[in-house]
């Protein structure tokens, strides 16, 4: 299924790159300081998205066939574009355009003695690259072409631009996720109820107490505890737990109000106060199974 998501994120990235061959704009081709692909890999990191959002959102662990999968789907995103470049090429008053005016490249002749193929749009695309040089104030300095075997070596940058774009991609969708110390699968996780700051050493001793047997834990969980709406800061309650390594924790996130926006109030993790206590192996089974 992920391979499915990253599919469809690439043809999302070619419809992208489609439409903004309209205005006319090439997102891919842009590079900085030449050789630097930052076109390619953001429409590498676009392409290879969807990857790892189904990931993320299944909570599955990040595994070396998915950075494979990742890089052949930018891999093949990146010749794609390019085809679809290619395909949409039409000539109209002799100029290349992406708006079907006109006749299809293919009809032409490259150099006069063979047929525009896709090869020979590639050879064509590469030797007609121009490099442009901007002031400080965005206007045009200079207009430079470094020759066939330059413009091929930024050719290549840009395919490994996209590949890293790739790569890339994974580090930020996994930032900050919690995985099991023993086995790096991502734990599963509940929110299970909020409480005032003031009471967290009564809560603490009382949940570790709840662990003695399932009821107990269950009326923890259930207990009346005065709503905490009109809160500045509170202690946010999450069970996090591995089922494959019989690992488990309850985490204590110390929750302060920051700022409020058309009324409404937004919390932020003070970490410094981060609290996580873990759950006996033999009274896990017990918390993972309460329907809470």
């Amino acid at each position: 299924m992920y391979i499915l998501w990253g599919i469809i994120t690439t043809i999302i990235t070619i419809l992208f790159e489609f439409i903004m061959m309209q205005v006319p704009f090439s997102l891919h081709t842009k590079s900085l300081s030449f050789f630097i692909p930052a076109g390619g890999f953001i429409d590498g990191v676009l392409c290879a998205s969807g990857v790892y959002l189904y990931l993320r959102i299944k909570s599955l662990r990040l595994k070396p066939k998915h950075f494979i999968c990742g890089g052949l789907i930018t891999f093949v995103g990146f010749w794609s574009i390019y085809f679809m470049s290619y395909e949409t090429a039409y000539v109209s008053d002799g100029r290349i355009n992406h708006s079907f005016k006109g006749e299809k490249i293919s009809n032409y002749m490259y150099n006069h003695t063979e047929q525009f193929t896709f090869d020979n749009y590639l050879h064509y695309g590469i030797n007609k690259t121009r490099f442009t040089s901007y002031d400080y104030l965005g206007s045009i300095k200079k207009v430079d072409d470094f020759g066939y075997t330059f413009n091929t070596a930024v050719f290549i940058s840009e395919c490994i631009g996209f590949c890293l774009g790739g790569i890339v991609i994974s580090v930020i969708a996994f930032k900050n996720r919690n995985n099991c110390r023993k086995c790096r699968n991502i734990y599963s996780k509940k929110r299970l109820y909020a409480f005032k700051t003031e009471y967290v050493k009564d809560e603490i001793k009382e949940i570790q107490k709840s662990f003695n047997s399932k009821d107990d834990f269950k009326a923890f969980i259930y207990k009346n505890r005065e709503p905490l709406k009109n809160q500045e800061d509170f202690i946010e309650v999450s069970l996090k737990y591995c089922n494959d390594c019989n690992i488990g924790y309850i985490e204590y996130k110390h929750m302060k109000l920051m700022d409020k926006v058309k009324n409404e109030k937004v919390w932020a993790e003070d970490k410094d106060k981060y609290i996580e206590i873990e759950i006996p192996r033999d009274k896990l089974k017990r918390v993972t199974e309460t329907n809470i």
